[in-house]
């Protein structure tokens, strides 16, 4: 068993590339954007440590926290979003460690962890490998906009608050770029170098 990490700017493909390994291995997917809506919509310490910093406006009649208004808090503002950040580090990490060890019982061939601040957060020594989704600039948008419902312009704001590939290429042990083109086969080359066997 092995222990990987998938990491790279929004709408690069990462769950694109955990759904092509999962055809060819057995494999548990630990998404840490699921994790954090997750601890946000159990109403857990976390989500009350994101009400206490950034006010009662990011919440809806029901008390849920509005993901977009955040979401377009932070993406504009380096310093919020250093600040949601860091609260996300703290919490969403513990549950991912503890998510690991569930899986680590289980008879599998990867746990992969797919966290796009997998590299700000330190988590770099919990992984076997590392592996970098990348992208065009105008790929990523693309699938942004189509993905989550926005414009163009706060897909740009988005991607313009993230790192640049080389931020992530630069830490990564394999380096996918996901141009939709060949991705199966991409991948199923990394997995064979990573085993050095065909998989």
């Amino acid at each position: 068993m092995k222990i990987l990490g998938i990491t790279g700017s929004s709408g690069s493909g990462k769950s694109s590339v955990c759904k092509i390994i999962e055809r060819f291995a057995k494999i548990k997917i630990i998404d840490a954007d699921k994790i954090a809506k997750q601890l946000q919509d159990d109403k857990t310490e976390y989500y009350y440590k994101i009400i206490e910093a950034f006010g009662q406006d990011i919440i809806d009649e029901e008390k849920n926290i509005i993901r977009k208004k955040l979401a377009e808090i932070i993406f504009k503002d380096e310093a919020q979003k250093l600040k949601l950040d860091k609260l996300t580090f703290k919490y969403v990490v513990d549950e991912i460690k503890i998510q690991i060890d569930k899986y680590k019982k289980e008879n599998l061939d990867y746990i992969i962890v797919d966290a796009p601040t997998l590299i700000e957060a330190n988590m770099n020594n919990m992984f076997d490998y590392i592996i970098a989704v990348i992208a065009t600039r105008e790929n990523k948008i693309a699938r942004i906009c189509e993905r989550d419902n926005i414009s163009i312009e706060l897909a740009e704001a988005r991607l313009a608050a993230q790192k640049e590939d080389d931020f992530y290429k630069s830490c990564a042990n394999f380096i996918i770029l996901n141009d939709d083109n060949n991705l199966d086969k991409k991948v199923k080359d990394m997995l064979q170098k990573m085993e050095g066997e065909k998989v």
